[in-house]
């Protein structure tokens, strides 16, 4: 048989496993590719080949990098959103309601969005989602005359996070949900709109 080189292994009935090899001359062809492969890889790479996962790993974690940081929300692009939202707040008995997803935010960011969105708005109320790596994140933020009425941010966005297969709360003027349903985030933000609405006209 000579050199002997196992090339795959599979399982192909309950108990059963499948063994592929090469043999002989076959099985030199085979590793003489192999090493062909790694050469090129390490050209490609611009190292060696005592390094060549290492340094595959570094590029990979560089990209990521670099992607996170593209996808991060800048002060700038804050005020942005913050003034984009304020004129389009839907009024309901004279509370602003802005509900939005903004793409490529984190937790951080929605709340300081919604914290400048309160500080311009004076009674309102507002949800915002974000998705990022298949997770959702929702914030819920309401003026403190809303929560004198008996509105709950926690409460809301509790309900909210059913929508999208996860939980959360908070305290009454700002709390935070997460889920794993990304696809849903908006049929999410929707429903904390109905409830919202809702509730402030029970108040009044």
């Amino acid at each position: 048989i000579g050199l002997f080189k196992i090339t795959s292994e599979s399982s192909i009935a309950a108990g059963i496993r499948r063994i592929e090899a090469v043999t002989g001359n076959e099985a030199i062809a085979w590793t003489r590719q192999k090493e062909k492969t790694l050469d090129r890889l390490c050209g490609v790479l611009d190292t060696q080949e005592s390094t060549v996962i290492q340094r595959a790993e570094e590029l990979i974690q560089q990209v990521k990098d670099s992607r996170k940081d593209e996808q991060k929300l800048k002060k700038g692009d804050i005020q942005k959103y913050t003034s984009d939202l304020i004129a389009n707040a839907k009024e309901v008995s004279g509370v602003k309601i802005v509900t939005e997803v903004i793409e490529g935010a984190e937790a951080g960011d929605l709340r300081k969005v919604a914290d400048s969105l309160k500080k311009s708005l004076g009674s309102a109320a507002i949800v915002l989602g974000t998705t990022e790596n298949e997770k959702v994140t929702l914030i819920t933020s309401l003026s403190n005359d809303l929560v004198k009425k008996g509105l709950h941010a926690g409460y809301i966005s509790g309900d909210m996070a059913k929508i999208v297969d996860g939980g959360g709360g908070g305290r009454a003027d700002m709390a935070q949900a997460g889920g794993r349903l990304p696809g849903k985030i908006n049929e999410a933000i929707d429903l904390g709109f109905r409830i919202i609405q809702q509730q402030i006209g029970d108040c009044t």
